[in-house]
């Protein structure tokens, strides 16, 4: 679990310094990037949830920390252009398919 926490917080400088590296004046998109990530972050856990709650006679902190890992994954090549809903559908749909 708290590997999944240390790539959580690597996720946000490995999406969000790219724009503020590249863009002279990217703190807006820098701020998208961000919280882009975070929604994904949250929809894969909650996509995990259901997982669980539906294939499994309890819930599994594995699957919540991978079904995290995989929204994170999801929305790494598409965060600059994704809304926040969409972030968090884009979570969802790769936390609730992964197989643990």
């Amino acid at each position: 679990v708290m590997g999944m926490f240390v790539l959580w917080v690597s996720w946000y400088a490995f999406n969000s310094a790219f724009a503020l590296s590249i863009l002279k004046s990217g703190e807006l998109l820098a701020a998208l990037l961000a919280w882009n990530t975070s929604m994904a972050a949250v929809g894969g856990c909650l996509g995990g949830f259901i997982f669980c709650m539906l294939f499994r006679p309890h819930l599994e902190v594995g699957v919540l920390v991978n079904s995290t890992l995989s929204g994170l994954v999801a929305i790494t090549s598409c965060c600059d252009v994704a809304t926040s809903r969409s972030s968090l559908c884009i979570g969802s749909i790769a936390g609730f398919f992964i197989y643990p």
